[in-house]
This record gives C-alpha cells, sequence and structure tokens, in this order.
C-alpha cells in the first residue's frame, strides 16, 4: 500500500513537471488499455522519456535499467519508485525474462525497441527484443513515438522551455511464430511492425509542425560504430 501511494505522489509530480516544464502534448490517449498486460514501446531519445511515458500511460509502468543506475542514493531512489527494476547485467535473456514475468502480473511494461538511447533526430533500427517478448506473452503492443525530449532537460535548465509531444497508435497484437518458421526472422519482422507505427505516428507529428518526413523505415545511425549507416533502412513484409 505504502508502495503504491509512494508510486503515485511521485507520479504526481512528474505529470506536474511534464506538463508545466516540458509543456507535453498527448494524442491518441483513447487507445491506451486501462488493464491488463501491456507492452509500452517507446522511443527513447532522453533521460526523460520513462518518466513522460509513465505519464502518457497513466498507470503504474514498470521499466528495466542498468543496475549501475541504481547506485546514485536520490536518484536510485526516484526510478526505483517510478516502476525501475535494476537489470544486474546487460543479459538480454534476463531482460526478457523479467519482461514475461511482469506481464504474466498484468502489468504494464516499458520497452524501448531501438535498445538503446538514440542521440540524434530520427529512429533508431528496431532489435527483435520487443517482437520476441510480445510473441511470448501475447500482451498487446502499444506504439509511442516521443517528439521533442532530446534536448528537453537542457533547454529547461537554460531558461528555454521545450515543447514535448507523444503520438500513441494503436495497440498491436503480435503473433507467435508457426512451426518450422525461422523465429529470429520472425520477431525482427514482429519489431518492424512496431517501429513501422512509430514512424507513422513521427511523420503525423513532423506534418503538423510543418517539418518534411522520411519514407517508413529509414533510421539514423548512433555514435556506436555497431550502429547501421545512414540510409540503411529494415523491411517490413
Amino acid at each position: 500500500m505504502l508502495q503504491r501511494l509512494l508510486y503515485a505522489f511521485i507520479l504526481f509530480l512528474a505529470r506536474i513537471a511534464c506538463h508545466a516544464l516540458l509543456r507535453l502534448r498527448l494524442l491518441g490517449r483513447g487507445f491506451i488499455p486501462k488493464k491488463g498486460p501491456l507492452i509500452v514501446a517507446a522511443t527513447h531519445s532522453s533521460f526523460a522519456d520513462p518518466a513522460v511515458a509513465s505519464v502518457v500511460v497513466s498507470r503504474p509502468v514498470t521499466f528495466m535499467a542498468k543496475a549501475f543506475l541504481f547506485e546514485p542514493f536520490f536518484f536510485g531512489w526516484l526510478i526505483r519508485n517510478l516502476g525501475a527494476f535494476p537489470l544486474e547485467t546487460d543479459s538480454e535473456v534476463g531482460a526478457v525474462k523479467l519482461s514475461l514475468k511482469l506481464l504474466r502480473e498484468n502489468r504494464a511494461v516499458l520497452i524501448f525497441p531501438e535498445g538503446t538511447r538514440i542521440r540524434r533526430d530520427g529512429l533508431g533500427r528496431p532489435h527483435p527484443g520487443v517482437g520476441l517478448i510480445a510473441g511470448w506473452s501475447g500482451a498487446p503492443v502499444l506504439p509511442v513515438y516521443i517528439h521533442g525530449s532530446h534536448d528537453a532537460l537542457t533547454d529547461v535548465f537554460r531558461g528555454k522551455p521545450p515543447r514535448v509531444r507523444a503520438y500513441i497508435a494503436p495497440p498491436l497484437t503480435i503473433e507467435p511464430p508457426p512451426r518450422g518458421a525461422d523465429k529470429q526472422a520472425w520477431y525482427e519482422a514482429a519489431s518492424g511492425r512496431v517501429m513501422h507505427e512509430i514512424a507513422r505516428m513521427r511523420n503525423w507529428c513532423l506534418r503538423e509542425l510543418g517539418l518534411p518526413h522520411e519514407p517508413y523505415g529509414t533510421f539514423v545511425t548512433d555514435e556506436k560504430p555497431d550502429r547501421p549507416s545512414p540510409g540503411e533502412r529494415w523491411s517490413i513484409n
């Protein structure tokens, strides 16, 4: 009970901060399932994104964070009470097992399909993890595009209020791979479906802002050398 009250209080503060400081605007609220297991698949370009996603969904959301982020006392206390679970290693197997456990408990789990923070404007290549977890759990996937959070925290400290927007697409249902199918290819295609919807929301946002949009499936590179080269694409069958 105390944990729930603390979460509600921190979420209340996060909601005030998102609307007052980040000037958050939300489109697609009606698509959010109010109960049952849910995978929230959101873009990730800022440390503010977990808080933004929690405010957007308006129900308790759990997410995984690297264990070292819990070491600073206050920050660790804050993210733990925002629903974060420490991931002790970089093992994808551990992340999948924890996500499936939480979904079996009918919880909402926040997953970043790109697998890491994308430090440039645009979308990163989707990892197969979200497709795998959705296929194994049967939980619906809620695609969420967050725009304007990249430099939002820096802008707040500079006294330049940002404008953050969150666009939500209708939930997707990912079927498990049929017997005999190439499971890796199946999960990659499933993650591609999720990213396709996120790209569609991004283009909707860019059109509203009067900015040029990109073909579905275009993704950007990141600083890491193992990221794909600019202009490379993923396909959705």
